[in-house]
């Protein structure tokens, strides 16, 4: 079996996968950024962005600054 580098195929998973807890903070703010301005894109292009059915109350909501 062909397994692609870094892979182990026991295991399955990528070993660049670590915890949140030890991602670089710069990489954390970067990730944030990234997705709160994809959220503002489908607001502006007019889709309304709902949480999956039963998870409403899980959902964290935090501000979104627009500057």
């Amino acid at each position: 079996m062909i397994v692609p580098a870094g892979l182990d195929p026991d295991i399955k998973r990528s070993p660049h996968l670590v915890p949140y807890s030890k991602v670089d903070e710069a990489i954390k703010i970067a990730n944030w950024d990234t997705a709160s301005e994809t959220v503002r894109t489908l607001l502006v292009y007019g889709y309304n962005l709902e949480p999956p059915t039963g998870e409403a109350q899980e959902c964290k909501i935090l501000p979104i600054s627009m500057g």
